[in-house]
């Protein structure tokens, strides 16, 4: 499903991955890595009208300073047709200051099921 992420530097990217792959091994919980990459989400949804999104997804990022993200604990969606495992994060200024823009009804529009604009809020 698509969605609105910040991808987390490698150093990072590495220990999420090292997780994953523990509980794979000692768990048995396959599919942890999909997708591909740690990130931390912020909205994500069946569908984004792209072309108006893009943009402003670009200048938003390139105006953004990186923020740092504390997580406390661990969680796995077990439901629906892929597993997941996910760190609650702990509020923090600077997520929220991101959160609050992105979550502007004029910053995010995703189509609806009857064909008109919906905002997501």
């Amino acid at each position: 499903m698509p969605g609105i992420v910040s991808l987390l530097d490698h150093r990072h990217a590495t220990q999420v991955a090292t997780v994953w792959a523990s509980l794979q091994d000692r768990l048995g919980l396959q599919g942890m890595d999909v997708p591909p990459f740690p990130h931390v989400s912020y909205h994500v949804a069946e569908q984004y009208e792209v072309a108006l999104l893009e943009p402003m997804v670009r200048a938003f990022a390139m105006h953004t300073a990186p923020v740092e993200v504390v997580t406390t604990g661990l969680g796995i969606f077990t439901r629906g047709l892929q597993r997941a495992a996910w760190g609650p994060c702990a509020r923090c200024r600077a997520v929220g200051a991101m959160w609050g823009i992105i979550a502007d009804p004029q910053f995010i529009r995703v189509p609806s099921s009857r064909g008109e604009q919906d905002t997501v809020t």
